[in-house]
């Protein structure tokens, strides 16, 4: 297998947070961002712009959090490469089905990340008009939802079987 962390845009391995951050950002940021018009909102702010980029970033992390084994066994890894170094595993160690401790204490503290970033859909409820604040809060939520399903081992338990 081997992991070559395939990048989007370059094919480098994502190396550390920042790295992560603006991988999710060129993806879902600049979407999240593209549809402020669209939802009502007449006045783009700095303030309403970052916390969408932010909110965007949690969501795709979450996103690929939910594929780690079929990203990994695709030679694949979007988990910055100082976490996977945390956690002792590397391109020799096997997917999360032969190592699942080592992967989900890696994604856990991953997922702690989106979750933090998921924070600032205070700030877009704040700021958006209410109908699309309602949505962002709970599009939050479903990826809150499944990062504890995430976190809680049961697609590590799903890909062993």
């Amino acid at each position: 297998n081997g992991y070559t962390a395939e990048v989007a845009f370059d094919g480098h391995l994502i190396d550390d947070w920042e790295g992560l951050e603006w991988h999710c950002r060129s993806i879902a940021g600049a979407f999240g961002e593209s549809v402020l018009p669209v939802v009502g909102v007449v006045e783009v702010e700095e303030e309403l712009v970052e916390a969408t980029h932010l909110v965007a970033v949690g969501m795709h992390i979450t996103e690929l959090l939910d594929h780690v084994e079929e990203d990994w066994m695709g030679g694949r890894a979007y988990i910055p490469v100082e976490v996977l170094d945390r956690h002792r595993i590397s391109e020799d160690t096997g997917g999360p089905a032969e190592f699942p401790c080592r992967w989900h204490n890696a994604i856990r503290e991953v997922a702690l990340m989106a979750d933090t970033l998921l924070d600032e859909t205070t700030t877009l409820v704040r700021r958006l008009p209410r109908r699309a604040g309602a949505c962002a809060s709970s599009w939050a939520e479903v990826h809150r939802a499944r990062l504890r399903r995430i976190t809680s081992g049961s697609n590590l338990r799903k890909s062993a079987s």
